[in-house]
């Protein structure tokens, strides 16, 4: 089957080309001259209904690997939502606990990303802000006060 007209077949996406969209992605982003960020996938133990037929941990593994090397590479912020949980979350992996099939996430799970993503986020929007401020563009679009 063709990864390109058969989404079950997607876990089979060459390596060699989720890469280069990746490093793609990225020159983009910056080239708009927004900050980008890379995010992991977790992959959970957790099996029902609703996972996915392509949901597959092996390829999601290497896929993390790939972003993680790449995030290095280009040096942008990476959030590593898959280490993250496997670090500091006790029991994640525990069916209904944190996600309700391999991939999709309960309302707890949902919590947790927000929270981590936020937290991971905060110092980079505090920086962009701050540089933003502190421009002689930004300062001149403020209306005076009073």
């Amino acid at each position: 089957a063709d990864w390109r007209n058969d989404p079950a077949s997607a876990k089979h996406l060459p390596e060699t080309m989720f890469r280069q969209r990746l490093h793609a992605f990225v020159r983009l982003a910056r080239a708009f001259e927004v900050q980008p960020v890379l995010m992991t996938q977790p992959f959970a133990d957790v099996s029902s209904a609703l996972t996915p037929d392509w949901a597959d941990e092996k390829a999601q593994t290497r896929f993390n690997a790939m972003i993680r090397e790449v995030a290095s590479e280009e040096g942008v912020l990476l959030i590593d939502l898959s280490h993250y949980l496997q670090e500091s979350v006790p029991e994640w992996n525990r069916p209904m606990e944190v996600f309700y099939d391999a991939i999709h996430v309960t309302d707890k799970g949902s919590t947790l990303y927000a929270d981590q993503i936020a937290a991971r986020l905060l110092p980079l929007v505090r920086n962009v802000a701050g540089v933003r401020r502190s421009t002689p563009a930004a300062a001149s679009t403020v209306a005076p006060q009073g």
